[in-house]
């Protein structure tokens, strides 16, 4: 049973950590673009 689940923890966690990295790139991006898009506005 402890090798099965194993894997499937493993796998889950690296899953979580990409969809963590992800949305912190897409945060960083989408705070950038409104950065952008305030600039044009007051420019």
């Amino acid at each position: 049973m402890s090798r099965i689940t194993l894997p499937r923890v493993e796998i889950s966690y690296q899953i979580e950590q990409c969809f963590a990295i992800m949305s912190q790139k897409l945060i960083h991006m989408t705070s950038l673009h409104t950065i952008a898009h305030l600039l044009d506005i007051l420019m």
